[in-house]
């Protein structure tokens, strides 16, 4: 339903929550995206392929990847899962990923299927072992018995370091064995008639892990991350196509997709009018007409920079900022208000040097070298887009400001 009231546009532009169930079929306004490119190959290979899907924080990935589950959802038995959900975003290992996998396997896998008795007593047996020399390390820890025992392990180290470390500690040289666990829950699992699907694992979210922690994930441990013998879907940082190590490491994944960013401005400077009214109609959607003016409306998204997430934060602050002023629309002014607080967000993560850059992306619109390049696009002061090559540019809401 459309709001009709600014009280109603702060509660449906949440930049927090990507489209899902509902909302997804209400709001969603169709896109250049390769998801269905990604089922296509799901569907087609036989392998427990793997899949890579990148693109710039906050330009739409999980609502498309939404969009993506319930698209297949009647082909595989989909589990779906954010990171940020489970674990603590700034420190994620490798064995943490897999106990995330494994357990949100079982967990799901279990409420639709009874497994195998003998199954059961492996899994339990070895969850048993792996525990007691946990709980030698943490005394006082209760976690139950069996293969629910790691279920629970997982929902308690997202806030406690110390059973973190403990957990990895315990884990990390049973690797293999935990790998096997997990692969005999797939097999039990497609090879249930009641089930009667493949299985497909979602990973959300990696792609907001800093870019040196992604690095070492997908560069130090892709041979284990492909391990779990079902499809998988891996999000990752736009950073990680740009090194050098990438060419290396994508030979050990079926495939990569990138989500681009909408360009509302093309290089040399001219009004993308498409994606102008691609923009409109996901405001508009969600939203009556009445309740902001065009000006305002042009305004939010020619500084929106084409981010999604930039794009429904700015018309709903603007919307909280509208109310104080007792007015019932935003205007151009609130716009102006909003688009000035994220300006100051970016620059407080600038020094002098990025400013140099800055201008050379601002004027050359090309890849910049180092560190400091791939930081600004992680922190999204610098954007990617998409020609026929791609070119680079400086968030729109900071541009001006670069004399």
């Amino acid at each position: 339903m459309k709001a009709s009231n600014l009280r109603e546009v702060y509660r449906v532009f949440d930049p927090q929550e990507p489209l899902k169930g509902e909302w997804l079929k209400e709001y969603y306004v169709e896109r250049e995206s390769p998801i269905d490119a990604m089922i296509w190959a799901i569907k087609s290979a036989d392998k427990p392929s793997k899949i890579l899907f990148a693109g710039t924080r906050g330009n739409g990935k999980t609502t498309e990847l939404n969009r993506l589950v319930d698209k297949i959802k009647n082909d595989f038995f989909v589990v779906s899962f954010s990171i940020k959900d489970r674990l603590d975003m700034m420190d994620v290992k490798y064995t943490d990923i897999l106990l995330a996998i494994g357990s949100g396997i079982y967990e799901k896998i279990t409420e639709e299927i009874e497994l195998d008795e003998n199954l059961k007593k492996g899994l339990d047996d070895w969850s048993e072992r792996v525990v007691e020399v946990i709980k030698e390390e943490q005394k006082g820890l209760e976690l139950g018995a069996g293969f629910n025992a790691i279920v629970k392990l997982m929902g308690t180290i997202k806030s406690q370091s110390t059973t973190k470390e403990i957990m990895r500690k315990a884990f990390e040289p049973r690797m293999s064995d935990l790998i096997d666990n997990i692969n005999k829950i797939i097999f039990a699992a497609e090879s249930d008639e009641k089930l009667g699907k493949k299985l497909l694992v979602v990973v959300d979210d990696l792609d907001k892990i800093a870019p040196k922690q992604a690095e070492e994930l997908f560069f130090g441990y892709a041979t284990t991350l492909i391990q779990p013998s079902c499809k998988i879907i891996y999000t990752v940082p736009i950073t990680i196509p740009f090194s050098s190590k990438f060419q290396q490491v994508i030979r050990y994944f079926d495939d990569h997709r990138i989500l681009p960013n909408m360009k509302i401005f093309e290089r040399d400077g001219t009004l993308n009018t498409s994606n102008q009214s691609f923009m409109k109609k996901i405001a508009l959607n969600r939203m009556d007409k009445n309740l902001i003016t065009e000006n305002a409306l042009n305004l939010a998204i020619e500084n929106s920079g084409g981010l999604l997430q930039d794009f429904i934060r700015i018309i709903r602050n603007s919307a909280n900022i509208a109310s104080e002023r007792e007015n019932n629309r935003i205007e151009k002014e609130d716009i102006e208000k909003i688009i000035s607080d994220i300006r100051n967000d970016y620059i407080r993560v600038l020094d002098k040097r990025d400013f140099e850059l800055l201008h050379e992306i601002k004027s050359e619109h090309e890849k910049g070298d180092g560190d400091r390049f791939q930081s600004l696009l992680f922190n999204l002061v610098i954007l990617e887009y998409l020609n026929d090559s791609i070119w680079y540019d400086v968030h729109p809401s900071i541009k001006g400001i670069l004399k």
